[in-house]
């Protein structure tokens, strides 16, 4: 990350009386060394932050200073600054674990691990495009008066999803648009769009995209999962890790600051918890994490979770824990406005520590996720882990797979269920002298989105919800297979026989006797047709 920066306040002395800033210096430039370390005192003060940043030239990818800072270091977003990706500047309230009641050495390992965290994220962020920019206007949390009024109303940018024009199936799969809760995905000319005015940032569309065809910078998978492995590295020493992601528009910055709870917990903030897939909450675990918190206000959320989508999600994890033989309450939903947050978050810490470190904890390369973003992958990948062989099923709403079958009697091989399957689950394969048409089934690409079900012309395909363990290791199944038909003209093979006997029926009760010509390719037609 070159031209950017770290900067660490000292606010007044109180850094340096619980932990030594060359220590933290040498632990940053360890995590990367092409990063600088500035410091600077009393820097929530503006001019103060201002002055530094113009005297260094860098770019701050994390501030650690009081959380006062938070509204004054958002200078650099302001719509006349011309590097976006400024926007992704993290501030960490550091004087909060300073001065909280955890031994010098817990605070040193939690701010080690609190920045290299936002470290390891930020070097996974991407540019952000325009596309991902929303001008917005904020009100100034200071307090207004005549004198300011005219500068209260504040323009700034906001980051939220963007469509990769490239790699959208447009029109032909929608399943954004489909559970966008705004409904601020939009068909255009066969091409989808997300209307910015109407955008609330609450990232369900990322989830629901099959082709990473979604850019959300801050909160892509991997940014994500970076964040989290950065945070259960074993450059500490804690003992336990237990992860307690907040959903940010159900709280207030001073809401997700925790106190008072145990030096065990670190905190991830995500727009919604819409954006938490299974994929994700898997990966902690396998990179080592104790428990894991999701945390909102069911009620009063902005950005709107759907109660049975989250659900199910926290159900079909907690079934593979079952499997694994892991405790399924290592995983628990807590509810803004229960009588209380911080003492929830307390027992349930107490009770992950009580119930002892997971078996991936130290299980072998538990302590990575590099090829582990598709959800069959990093299952298969625990099991292996486990020694897990025993190849039963998981069944229910709550299973992001399915089982397709077809009846065989009405398929005709008309292609289209391949055609419209956004990840290969179902594809086509031509083979064997005389050649056949097969189409084939692999289960571990499924993602239960029952495209291929509402698109098949014949309703000839069935799907069950279901996680076949045997069936993910499997290269693919056919679920269909019938002969080729040659032209009578060219010999060329040119549709499956199913497809024509079903043409000439369909021709023969609406009342044609000539079928011959269904005998025929395509381009043969043409040239008969011709002739005639």
């Amino acid at each position: 990350m070159s031209g950017c920066g770290v900067i660490l306040c000292e606010c007044n002395g109180a850094l340096e009386r619980r932990i030594s800033l060359q220590e933290l210096s040498h632990f940053i430039h360890d995590t990367d060394p092409s990063l600088e370390v500035i410091t600077g005192n009393n820097l929530c003060k503006r001019h103060e932050l201002r002055l530094l940043m113009d005297s260094v030239n860098i770019r701050p990818v994390v501030i650690g200073a009081c959380d006062k800072i938070r509204n004054k270091a958002n200078f650099w977003q302001d719509v006349d600054v011309d590097d976006s990706s400024l926007c992704f500047t993290k501030v960490l309230n550091i004087l909060s674990e300073l001065s909280s009641d955890f031994s010098d050495a817990e605070i040193s390992d939690r701010i080690k691990l609190l920045l290299a965290s936002q470290i390891s994220k930020a070097s996974t962020c991407g540019d952000i495009s325009q596309e991902n920019l929303k001008l917005c206007f904020s009100l100034s949390k200071t307090e207004i008066t005549r004198r300011n009024l005219a500068t209260s109303l504040l323009p700034r940018y906001e980051v939220i999803p963007a469509i990769l024009q490239d790699d959208c199936l447009g029109d032909s799969c929608k399943l954004c648009a489909d559970i966008c809760p705004a409904g601020a995905i939009a068909s255009s000319y066969n091409a989808l769009q997300i209307d910015k005015s109407s955008c609330t940032g609450c990232g369900a569309c990322v989830n629901a995209c099959p082709r990473g065809a979604i850019s959300y910078p801050g909160y892509s998978t991997v940014e994500l999962e970076r964040e989290i492995e950065a945070l259960l590295s074993n450059r500490a020493e804690l003992p336990y890790r237990i992860i307690a992601i907040f959903c940010q528009s159900c709280f207030d910055n001073d809401d997700t600051d925790i106190k008072n709870c145990p030096p065990s917990i670190f905190t991830i903030k995500v727009p919604s918890l819409s954006i938490v897939s299974p994929l994700l909450l898997l990966n902690a675990f396998n990179m080592g994490a104790d428990g894991i918190a999701l945390i909102h206000d069911e009620e009063c959320c902005i950005n709107k979770t759907p109660r049975q989508s989250l659900a199910n999600t926290i159900n079909f994890v907690q079934q593979l824990l079952d499997r694994w033989g892991i405790d399924k309450n290592r995983i628990k939903c807590i509810n803004k406005v229960d009588i209380e947050l911080n003492g929830n978050l307390r027992q349930f810490t107490n009770y992950v520590v009580a119930s002892g470190h997971t078996q991936f904890k130290s299980a072998p390369g538990s302590m990575t996720f590099e090829g582990m973003y598709n959800l069959a992958a990093i299952i298969k990948e625990m099991d292996s882990k486990l020694r897990i062989t025993n190849e039963d099923m998981l069944s229910g709403e709550d299973v992001p797979f399915e089982i397709v079958t077809i009846d065989s009697a009405r398929c005709t091989g008309c292609n289209v269920c391949a055609q419209n399957c956004p990840t290969g689950a179902i594809s086509t394969r031509t083979s064997g002298d005389p050649p056949t048409f097969k189409l084939i089934f692999n289960h571990d690409k499924c993602i239960a989105c029952n495209l291929c079900v509402n698109k098949c012309p014949e309703e000839c395909m069935k799907v069950s919800k279901a996680l076949d363990f045997a069936r993910l290791s499997n290269v693919g199944e056919t679920i269909f297979e019938n002969e080729f038909i040659h032209c009578r003209n060219c010999n060329k093979p040119y549709a499956s026989k199913s497809m024509v006997d079903a043409l000439k029926r369909k021709l023969e009760d609406s009342g044609v006797s000539d079928a011959e010509w269904t005998e025929y390719c395509p381009s043969c037609r043409v040239v008969i047709q011709q002739k005639r």
